[in-house]
């Protein structure tokens, strides 16, 4: 996929502020990354026009990363404690079928 030029994001964007519409139905309409016009959005109007002639001045600009970062567990699991003392540490993904099942053997070693 060929990278479009600051020229034709400057286009994009004042496209979109004529059309109306939404960051992301603009984008779902162009087919283009809603976060990247967002963000070209906000690089064309915090930069001054430096040169004569209203181009803006030649720069490199550095493409974006994302990453997408997990949040933590809250919890592991669950923990079962029968009247004997007998612990059972039960993950998150349990079979409730097998559980019972083994709940049902543990009960009956009284």
């Amino acid at each position: 996929m060929q990278r479009a030029t600051r020229e034709k994001w400057t286009q994009r964007v004042e496209e979109w502020k004529r059309s109306g519409l939404s960051v992301g139905k603009y984008a779902a309409k162009r087919g283009i990354n809603p976060k990247s016009l967002a963000w070209w959005r906000w690089q064309l109007e915090s930069k001054p026009e430096r040169r004569k002639g209203g181009r803006p001045p030649a720069t490199s600009i550095s493409p974006l990363t994302f990453v997408e970062v997990k949040a933590p567990e809250t919890t592991t699991g669950l923990e079962v404690v029968l009247g004997s003392g007998v612990c059972v540490r039960v993950p998150l993904d349990f079979d409730s079928v097998v559980l019972g099942r083994l709940l049902d053997v543990l009960e009956r070693r009284k």
